[in-house]
């Protein structure tokens, strides 16, 4: 009896080790904290209304408008691949208030932003056209 114990013992151990292993890379590959979008500007030459700048700041806050302008005002927040920018102010802005999904990736200093669920005719029709080049170490020419 005490040997049929310790095979049942047993092999309940390596299913509850299993369970456990299971539920931890379940929980690691699908919670990954996102990685920040680094703090700095971004300036989009191909942007749908022409060249734009997003500024990412610290506090999950960003600015956006044409190079060297800041035309609306926001924070965002990160979800593993995906960002939703949510524009404060001010009163006049495109997208007061309208949350914008996007799925982003970014490769070195190259972001891109791929539209998910956006509202807001205006960001989507310039935010996902072209990449975002970081100019916080080196700028392009104007």
């Amino acid at each position: 009896m005490s040997h049929n114990f310790s095979k049942v013992a047993g092999a309940t151990l390596v299913a509850i080790v299993s369970v456990i292993f299971a539920a931890s890379h379940y929980i690691n590959a699908n919670h990954l904290p996102a990685a920040p979008v680094p703090e700095g500007t971004y300036w989009n030459l191909d942007a749908g209304f022409g060249d734009s700048e997003l500024r990412f700041l610290d506090g999950s806050r960003y600015t956006n408008g044409g190079i060297g302008a800041v035309s609306v005002e926001g924070n965002y927040t990160l979800t593993q691949d995906q960002i939703t920018f949510i524009e404060y102010g001010p009163e006049d802005a495109p997208c007061l208030h309208i949350p914008g999904v996007y799925r982003w990736r970014l490769n070195r200093k190259v972001l891109a932003l791929k539209e998910m669920d956006d509202k807001c005719p205006t960001r989507q029709f310039d935010w996902a056209s072209g990449l975002w080049i970081n100019q916080t170490d080196t700028p392009l020419a104007q």
